[in-house]
């Protein structure tokens, strides 16, 4: 959410220009930063539930480091290879706030893997401290200069760098959290087994980044800094959705470790599977209906009517949404699938750089661009599940509920949908923000009122959260 508020400001503070060579920087980092990162961060989840909490101090510190080591290397690609990456986007300003946004992924980059660690031994609690925290030095310090001192998105890079020292200070408390009171002890952990586990997933990362970067590389390059403003602001998942598919992942990678699928554990890591995607989709479908059916009235009210043309690149990332809410990666991983995992990755890859330069060339459309992008990663969340399926030799439709999230997208769509055509039109004239907030809440009672008839439990999602505040009162 605060990553959306901080889009809203800059959008408003920035010209399009300004503010989408911003997010020109920001794209090269997270491109870059899967492949630096060298597949570490998931290590954290994976061998610590294999061994003592006396043993995981040694762990945690070992593999930090090597974090710390691809940090200053990554920051040294980034300093020494500024002006190709500015030339290759076609946009020369971009030299001086590539070569000052160096200096972050030296500090930010030892703060991976953190939520594996909390996961790992079951103090999610300080994990979504940790995130409030950051998440609000990142808000404050990258929209604060950009409000005081002037409208160039070079002061939001000021920011970037001053937030990454606190989270990197931060960072360092927080790991320690876990082992207070703990003597440690030396592990058995090799770096030669770290790596054995992480570099498949570096081929699959880098895979990924040569997959993700392709539409924000052709966007970027061919229609320019004002087109792809627009596309950054619409292509963006809905905060919630991200929250809750990561905080199952990260939940779910360790718990997946400690099981054997072929020794017996199998249906018990299927029904823990199955719940998960059920518990998140009563969370999420509804959510995305409604931002769909109001995608338009959503970028308004957060970007400002420039960016109405957000509005459809919007809509097609929320129809992913209805497909990746199935966790693949700790099932794959779990079972010790990386090879299939990163080559799937690498087809992957191929395809959507072949496909988005045919459609360059035939259509010059962005949009079209964007929906092969968004079919191929449908595609691949069908795949690893039904790879899955044989895996556990189990039928597909067993581990993919299909007929529940039908029956779950008809019924949001029935109730937000008679609210979008038949409520909002008329109370859109009182204003569209108190339109939009009516329409929000009179959706989601409906939803909950009809649910029943459709035989969807969400009083196991609401019952608890209601219990929860009634304790805390």
């Amino acid at each position: 959410m605060l990553t959306l508020v901080s889009a809203a400001i800059l959008s408003r503070y920035l010209d399009k220009g300004e503010y989408g060579s911003y997010k020109q920087i920001i794209y090269i980092y997270n491109s870059l930063l899967v492949v630096f990162s060298a597949g570490l961060p998931k290590v954290f989840s994976y061998f610590l539930p294999k061994y003592s909490v006396q043993e995981g101090v040694e762990i945690v510190k070992k593999i930090s480091v090597l974090l710390l080591y691809c940090g200053v290397f990554f920051g040294s690609v980034l300093f020494l290879g500024a002006e190709v990456f500015a030339n290759a986007l076609n946009n020369m300003r971009l030299v001086d706030g590539i070569r000052w946004f160096a200096i972050v992924p030296v500090f930010l980059l030892p703060t991976l893997g953190i939520e594996g660690i909390f996961a790992a031994y079951e103090r999610t609690l300080y994990l979504a401290v940790y995130n409030t925290i950051t998440r609000l030095i990142l808000l404050l310090f990258i929209t604060s200069p950009v409000i005081i001192f002037g409208h160039n998105y070079i002061y939001a890079i000021y920011g970037w760098i001053l937030s990454s020292v606190f989270i990197f200070l931060l960072a360092l408390y927080f790991k320690r959290i876990p082992f207070k009171g703990i003597i440690p002890k030396k592990s058995k952990l090799k770096v030669r087994e770290i790596f054995d586990f992480s570099f498949p997933l570096v081929t699959a990362s880098l895979a990924g980044l040569v997959f993700n970067s392709s539409n924000q590389f052709y966007i970027s390059r061919y229609f320019g800094p004002e087109v792809f403003a627009e596309f950054s602001n619409g292509f963006i998942q809905l905060p919630l959705v991200g929250i809750i598919v990561g905080s199952a992942s990260s939940i779910l990678m360790p718990y997946f470790s400690k099981l054997d699928p072929l020794r017996g554990d199998k249906f018990e890591l299927i029904s823990t599977w199955q719940s998960t995607i059920k518990k998140s989709a009563l969370l999420i479908y509804p959510l995305v209906v409604f931002f769909f059916l109001f995608a338009k009235e959503t970028v308004l009210l957060i970007f400002g009517t420039n960016y109405e043309a957000s509005s459809i690149y919007f809509k097609l990332i929320l129809v992913y949404n209805f497909f990746n809410i199935l966790i693949f990666t700790p099932l794959i991983l779990s079972m010790g699938k990386v090879r299939f995992y990163s080559m799937i990755h690498v087809i992957l890859a191929i395809m959507i750089w072949i496909g988005s330069w045919v459609l360059l060339n035939t259509h010059n459309s962005a949009v079209l661009i964007i929906i092969y992008f968004v079919g191929l990663e449908i595609l691949k969340v069908l795949v690893f599940v039904y790879y899955s399926s044989k895996i556990l030799n189990i039928k597909f439709v067993d581990i993919f509920p299909v007929g529940m999230l039908i029956k779950l997208f008809i019924h949001s769509f029935l109730c937000i949908g008679s609210i979008r055509f038949f409520l909002f039109p008329y109370v859109n004239e009182v204003g569209i923000l108190p339109a939009y907030i009516l329409s929000l809440l009179s959706s989601f009672v409906l939803i909950l009122m009809s649910s029943k008839y459709f035989k969807l439990n969400y009083k196991a999602i609401v019952n608890p959260l209601l219990s929860y505040f009634k304790v805390q009162i």
